[in-house]
């Protein structure tokens, strides 16, 4: 082999090891994934220059998350339920808790909850489903009572005369 080709192989060979160990320390580095129906999946994405993960901001204080959502934020109450299953800023996954926060959201008509919902059934136990919903009904009679959630949506108002 002439010494052209040989040193072309070369550096040849140290690009494709060097892209080689570039791709296993993104791996590395990438946040854990969610499997989700036979599937993994991880979004990866920046709102306001904060780092997202699965929709969650990865920064999230979650003492406020849970005020929030125990005061009837729809939003913080389906990130609190998504925490939960992902067991995700030290909060432990908690199906049954995660299942609680979903109803709860899903009650409200938040869409992503709703989705939550229907796969906290598909891979939550009996016990945990029949837990979740209990603790989700006796929040959103509590949340009722103190004006913080409606049963459902608004009203629509009229633009009539």
């Amino acid at each position: 082999m002439n010494p052209q080709k040989h040193a072309f192989a070369l550096i040849a060979f140290a690009v494709l090891a060097l892209l080689g160990s570039l791709s296993a320390e993104a791996q590395l580095a990438a946040p854990p994934a969610r499997a989700t129906a036979g599937r993994t999946t991880t979004a990866i994405a920046t709102t306001n220059g904060v780092p997202v993960i699965n929709g969650i901001p990865t920064n999230v204080n979650v003492i406020e998350l849970k005020r929030a959502a125990e005061a009837g934020d729809v939003k913080a109450q389906t990130d609190l339920a998504m925490c939960f299953y992902d067991g995700k800023h030290n909060l432990g996954a908690d199906l049954a808790e995660s299942y609680k926060w979903a109803t709860v959201a899903a009650s409200r008509g938040h869409a992503a909850a709703k989705h939550l919902v229907q796969e906290l059934e598909l891979f939550a136990s009996p016990k945990q489903l029949a837990d979740g919903k209990k603790a989700a009904q006796t929040l959103i009679e509590s949340l009722k009572k103190t004006g913080n959630q409606e049963s459902s949506p608004p009203p629509m108002k009229s633009s009539g005369p």
